[in-house]
């Protein structure tokens, strides 16, 4: 294999270059956004969802929730477009599911919304945010 000569064992199925692209678009997407300088707080609680979830979380398929209100100007970049995260009542969603499950969970924040390991999209953009704080843009 060269760099322009691929392997022929070596294949990504649609499915791999779809998450791919997606993750290329996210990670593109974080780099306007952190152009608008938003707060620097902000920008490492979406490093952390990358932190949290690059390698599939605990489980390899994990879904988190976060506090919308720590992630405001987050949500306002990607209101309106496919990947704007929908906000939900946490404290409701959840005592629902105790309700069915006969647990006794913690809730959820009140305004909170969900990013799972296959969030592809979002994942891109909090490496980028990750990248900018390893790089030293959160002095």
């Amino acid at each position: 294999m060269t760099a322009t000569k691929p392997d022929p064992d070596y294949h990504l199925d649609d499915f791999a270059k779809s998450c791919l692209h997606e993750h290329a678009d996210g990670f593109r997407a974080a780099i306007q956004w952190l152009g608008t300088h938003p707060p620097k707080h902000e920008v490492a609680f979406v490093a952390r969802i990358w932190r949290e979830l690059h390698d599939g979380g605990v489980t390899g398929c994990d879904t988190t929730y976060h506090n919308a209100d720590d992630f405001g100007s987050f949500i306002d970049f990607l209101r309106g477009g496919p990947y704007e995260p929908e906000v939900i009542d946490g404290e409701q969603e959840m005592a629902e599911i105790n309700a069915e499950q006969g647990t006794s969970f913690p809730a959820w924040p009140k305004r909170a919304f969900s990013v799972g390991f296959d969030s592809t999209y979002v994942l891109g953009f909090a490496a980028a945010c990750n990248t900018a704080i390893k790089m030293g843009g959160h002095r």
